[in-house]
């Protein structure tokens, strides 16, 4: 984002010497946009580095947004006419848009979890689920980065509508583990003797204590990020299947996924778990673990 911040600065400063030159607005009204130009990229610079977004990854179309408002409103005050000011909003703002896209190394034929839209998760590709994994992991890093990182977070994916969401809990020093996580997976480890479904040759379905499936991997990890993305991607597919299952016994309700990580993240059992969450309701009374059982 930096060097995005950094050519919409270059792109204004190019646009200025333009309008010396050939007079394309007045001075005061084009002076005053790009200055609102220049603090909106620096805005959204920073804030994209430095305090990440803790929801849908789209959120960051939203600093588009803002900034097409306020070069509006700059270009307005500086009394620019109607529909020239109305042009060079737009032109301005697809250049910040373009240059952002350009300089964060995406591709077109590449799926961003930006991109995804509306589309039921469900039914998400192996490339856009590992698009999901990719943005997820760039926000993990830009904490991990902080002098004081966090010491635990909580992942949702695909609540209400988000993609996904990284939440940080606590804080610790940079080159500690999250907290509580121990080095390697415990020799008791309470999940793995709970009543459980294969459901492939590297994870099995589990029934919590409170009724919850919880999907956890073998050979097993402490938490979601010691996984490799390979295996990441493998967990989603895996769930992906377990909603199709579970989608029939609940009459097609809305179901997300949710991990803990570190225990000021909540994480209280030391063995990677998805845990499949109902938009409304509880799991309590529900018997789902028969009807898996039957079919695995």
């Amino acid at each position: 984002m930096l060097q995005s911040t950094a050519l919409d600065g270059a792109i204004a400063l190019a646009a200025y010497f333009l309008n010396e030159r050939f007079q394309l607005v007045p001075q005061k009204a084009f002076a005053g946009q790009l200055i609102v130009s220049v603090s909106c990229s620096l805005f959204r610079g920073v804030a994209e580095n430095y305090f990440p977004s803790q929801n849908n990854p789209i959120r960051r179309e939203f600093y588009y947004l803002g900034s097409g408002f306020l070069l509006g409103l700059g270009g307005y005050l500086g009394g620019m006419p109607g529909k020239v000011n109305f042009l060079s909003v737009v032109t301005l703002l697809g250049l910040q848009g373009g240059t952002s896209y350009f300089f964060a190394g995406r591709s077109l034929d590449k799926p961003s979890s930006q991109l995804l839209g509306n589309k039921n998760w469900i039914d998400l590709t192996s490339s856009e689920l590992q698009s999901v994994i990719d943005d997820l992991q760039k926000q993990y890093e830009v904490y991990e980065n902080q002098d004081n990182p966090p010491s635990g977070y909580v992942i949702n994916f695909f609540k209400k509508g988000n993609i996904f969401s990284l939440t940080p809990m606590g804080k610790r020093n940079r080159g500690e583990r999250l907290s509580g996580t121990p080095q390697g997976h415990p020799v008791r480890c309470a999940l793995c003797q709970l009543d459980s479904v294969r459901i492939s040759s590297q994870h099995c379905l589990v029934k919590s204590l409170s009724n919850r499936p919880l999907l956890i991997d073998y050979p097993p990890t402490v938490s979601w990020f010691q996984m490799s993305p390979e295996n990441q991607e493998a967990l989603l597919r895996d769930a992906q299947k377990v909603y199709a299952e579970l989608k029939s016994i609940l009459n097609d309700e809305a179901i997300y996924l949710e991990l803990h990580c570190g225990s000021s993240g909540g994480q209280t059992q030391w063995h990677t778990h998805l845990r499949f969450e109902r938009e409304r309701g509880s799991w309590r009374n529900v018997n789902w673990i028969d009807p898996l059982k039957h079919t695995h």
